[in-house]
């Protein structure tokens, strides 16, 4: 049986699917709001707007670094463990 299980492959995808979802989801809500806002003229909202698209995005390369990390690590820490029983 290889490194990964099928299971954990399957988990690993759908957290970063959930999180591009999200923010595409989010994103076309600012976007709505920026194009609802534009016959407004409203200036100081649309800065705001550019501030929370920003932050947005952010929270969404922060949340994928963190999740293929965290897997990269999981994979390494498993591969340590099925090495030292290995051994013994």
């Amino acid at each position: 049986m290889g490194l990964i299980t099928p299971s954990a492959k399957l988990v690993f995808a759908i957290k970063i699917l959930w999180s591009l979802a999200s923010c595409t989801i989010r994103m076309s809500l600012l976007c709505f709001f920026y194009r609802v806002l534009d016959h407004c003229q409203v200036k100081q909202y649309k800065w705001v707007l550019h501030c929370v698209m920003a932050f947005v995005v952010s929270v969404l390369v922060v949340y994928l670094s963190v999740t293929i990390f965290a897997c990269m690590y999981e994979v390494n820490r498993f591969a340590l463990a099925r090495g030292s029983e290995a051994h013994s």
